[in-house]
């Protein structure tokens, strides 16, 4: 996806990773679809094979969510920055996840000073925050 300049999900679907996930869990082999060429292949083969010789203190830890207390106010500025973000994203024919993700606007609603750190430049010009 980097290499291709390309959002993880638009070269391969989440839900075709999980599948690999739970496949590799079972002891089985996966195979990627046949659009992807031998290079890509051969890349992906090489990964899951580090992967799965990496000791266990190497694995990646799923971040916890940060829960926040109600608040009607930061909700109220979620509601507007993800209408507004829909919007965009219909004007200009991109899908409006691109614009900015919901982990995004839901931070965004609680702290818009943290704008630099969750959305990149185009997307907070694009956004107006």
């Amino acid at each position: 996806a980097q290499r291709l300049d390309r959002p993880s999900f638009k070269v391969i679907g989440n839900a075709e990773i999980l599948e690999f996930a739970e496949t590799l869990e079972g002891g089985g082999e996966i195979r990627l679809p046949d659009r992807f060429p031998p290079p890509s292949v051969r890349r992906f083969l090489k990964s899951l094979h580090d992967a799965g010789d990496a000791p266990e203190a190497d694995w990646p830890k799923r971040p916890q969510r940060l829960r926040h207390d109600r608040n009607p106010d930061a909700e109220k500025i979620f509601d507007a920055l993800k209408a507004k973000r829909d919007r965009l994203g219909a004007e200009l024919d991109l899908d409006p996840s691109l614009l900015g993700s919901r982990t995004a606007l839901e931070l965004l609603s609680f702290d818009e000073s943290r704008a630099g750190e969750l959305l990149m430049n185009w997307q907070r010009e694009i956004m107006g925050v």
